[in-house]
């Protein structure tokens, strides 16, 4: 999986669901959820169903991120009918401190101080440094925002470290001759993209 990944990697061919998983099916055993014929109790308006919502592609992953950010997601991630089981890891609770946060999941071990997150979905050991502002974020696990940092609608990958007073997703002309930003202006940050690398 992870070969035929790194092969379709910025070529127009990197749509997981019609381009990768097809290819597999010759070579390895894949199985597959009907959603059609899930009944999940208490979830009777059509709405807000779970459902089969493609995550093929980079928007959609990130749209299907955010919605668990939202008051009515599709996925509820606390539903006790609809369980999600993440792996079993020993980690301590979030700590966020003077920090406005609006419709946002923040994971174990979160630092969060003087900053200001809006439907941001932080993965584990994130650190956000104070004045810094994510709005529409999807931060992966070790990854720091330095002070005064201001991200809009960006994907930002594990172990990344973000400067200081950096400012991504504000001015779509320089942001895409920085990054990789998709149809959308989603910005993509890789780790290792600035200098400096969280440690």
């Amino acid at each position: 999986m992870r070969e035929k990944l790194q092969r379709a990697h910025g070529t127009l061919h990197s749509d997981f669901v019609k381009r990768i998983l097809p290819g597999l099916l010759a070579s390895h055993r894949m199985r597959a959820y009907d959603f059609a014929d899930n009944v999940v109790p208490d979830l009777t308006d059509s709405a807000d169903a779970p459902d089969g919502r493609g995550v093929g592609t980079t928007d959609a992953y990130f749209d299907a991120h955010l919605d668990t950010t939202s008051a009515r997601p599709k996925f509820r991630l606390a539903h006790p009918e609809w369980p999600i089981h993440a792996r079993a890891e020993l980690s301590g609770p979030a700590a966020i401190q003077d920090t406005q946060m609006n419709d946002s999941v923040v994971g174990a071990n979160c630092i969060g101080q003087g900053a200001w997150l809006q439907h941001a979905r932080l993965r584990r050991y994130v650190q956000v440094e104070n004045e810094a502002q994510l709005d529409h974020e999807i931060v992966m696990d070790r990854s720091v925002v330095g002070c005064g940092a201001r991200i809009v609608r960006a994907i930002i990958d594990k172990g990344h470290y973000t400067p200081a007073g950096e400012w991504i997703g504000i001015d779509p002309e320089q942001d895409r001759l920085r990054f990789h930003v998709r149809a959308g202006s989603l910005v993509m940050l890789p780790r290792g993209h600035f200098s400096q690398v969280s440690a």
